[in-house]
């Protein structure tokens, strides 16, 4: 068994919501077991990851729990699914998880500082009982089983408006996350910019936190001509540590975002049969 870690000692990590344009904090502490979130103003107003199920939300991953609202939590999710943390208690200062560069990385180098240590739960996999298939138009998540490794092979292809399709292939693991997916900012077309802040969305983004796309291309420095890629890869990984095991098998997506990998965490919430935890 891999042992799974938790912090040494207590992060706060502060900035401004992509979403919600304010100023926005959560502060993570170790814990012995499990990985929850609970508001600063309510503490017994738990989301348990692996226990409770995402809301239908198309830009972001988002929480409900009775009044309140927790949204974009996939990058914090996929800097601790790469570093092994299996135990933390997240407490928010706000509605949204603050985008920081807009990527996991500063999570990445904030949760190394502070410190990983051993606990008692183990890392645990999760993988399907037998193929299993998410389809929905040209959009789709196929779950191959992993019967003998814990090893998430993936290929992922994405399209996007103007960028056309481009394919990510290859086993994912912690390290290779963090030197190769990790740095990938989240990203947008400016064209779209005031229709989602006429819906209340994107009133954070700026050149700071965003790659913006025009027709022509980006109109600020793209760390990678594939960032735009391996962002959404990125928010596949945090998306997929809401199982609250580490998802493995080979897996093909096609055109997904956030509402979509929802089916995949919807379906073992449903029929948990139907998939084998192992450790």
């Amino acid at each position: 068994m891999k042992q799974g870690k938790t912090l040494a000692r207590p992060l706060t990590l502060s900035g401004v919501g992509v979403h919600s344009g304010i100023l926005e904090s959560i502060t993570l502490y170790p814990a012995q077991q499990g990985i929850t979130w609970y508001h600063k103003s309510n503490p017994s107003s738990e989301i348990v990851i692996g226990v409770d199920c995402p809301i239908a939300a198309p830009h972001a991953t988002v929480f409900q729990s009775g009044s309140w609202v927790l949204s974009t939590i996939e990058h914090v999710m996929a800097a601790l699914w790469a570093l092994d943390i299996v135990a933390v208690r997240i407490e928010v200062l706000g509605n949204e998880v603050p985008i920081l560069d807009g990527s996991s990385l500063p999570i990445v180098f904030a949760l190394k500082n502070a410190g990983l240590v051993p606990v008692s739960q183990p890392i645990s996999y999760i993988t399907p009982v037998e193929r299993i298939s998410f389809i929905d138009g040209d959009s789709c998540v196929v779950i191959e089983p992993s019967r003998e490794s814990s090893e998430l092979i993936l290929s992922y292809t994405a399209e996007f408006n103007g960028l056309g399709a481009a394919t990510y292939e290859g086993v994912v693991r912690g390290d290779n996350f963090v030197c190769d997916l990790a740095y990938a900012r989240t990203f947008g077309l400016i064209d779209m910019l005031p229709k989602l802040r006429a819906h209340g969305l994107a009133r954070g983004s700026s050149l700071g936190n965003t790659l913006v796309l025009s027709r022509q291309g980006p109109l600020n420095q793209s760390r990678s001509q594939q960032e735009w890629l391996h962002h959404k890869v990125l928010d596949f990984i945090g998306d997929m540590y809401l199982l609250g095991h580490c998802l493995a098998g080979t897996v093909t997506a096609h055109k997904t975002g956030h509402a979509f990998h929802r089916k995949v965490i919807e379906h073992y919430y449903e029929m948990p049969e139907k998939w084998v935890i192992s450790r």
